[in-house]
């Protein structure tokens, strides 16, 4: 520190030669590698889900197991769990995740038995794995940029 008589002043001197490395490197993830990296991570979490909920779903012959499929909108066919597609609303990507069985809202959640004399308890195979993948997936999608990130800065 010196005195200029008006006061003190102090030079400070900083070397900015990382955070300008870091500044480069960041104007290399493009836009487009940014919407693949959302895209990848919506993808991720619909496989999880169907992961779980084939996991948790009741069997008699199969077919509600065979059932499952994603896809942008909701009416698709089973053969949507090859390809998933995302969709995407102004900056939200989505995907649906859905069973196309015409009973598997019925197993899920229940139903009146044929003669509506009594209740056949949801089994919930759908709704709790879900869920839990909602729960999780603030912490995933972080852990998965975290990583994104340092694989594409690296070290400076």
């Amino acid at each position: 520190m010196r005195s200029t008589g008006v006061g003190h002043t102090c030079a400070i001197k900083v070397d900015t030669r990382e955070l300008d490395g870091l500044t480069e490197k960041l104007h290399e993830l493009r836009l487009n590698e940014v919407e693949e990296v959302h895209i990848q991570l919506v993808k991720e979490l619909a496989s999880k889900v169907i992961r779980k909920v084939m996991h948790t779903t009741p069997v008699d012959t199969g077919r509600l197991k065979r059932g499952y499929g994603a896809g942008p909108d909701k009416n698709g066919d089973p053969g949507g769990l090859t390809a998933l597609e995302v969709g995407r609303k102004g900056d939200s990507y989505y995907i649906y995740v859905y069973n196309n069985t015409y009973y598997a809202e019925y197993v899920d959640w229940g139903h009146r038995t044929r003669d509506l004399n009594s209740w056949v308890q949801g089994q919930y195979y759908f709704l709790i794995p879900a869920m839990e993948v909602e729960y999780e997936a603030p912490s995933y999608v972080e852990k998965r940029i975290e990583a994104m990130l340092r694989e594409k800065l690296g070290r400076l």
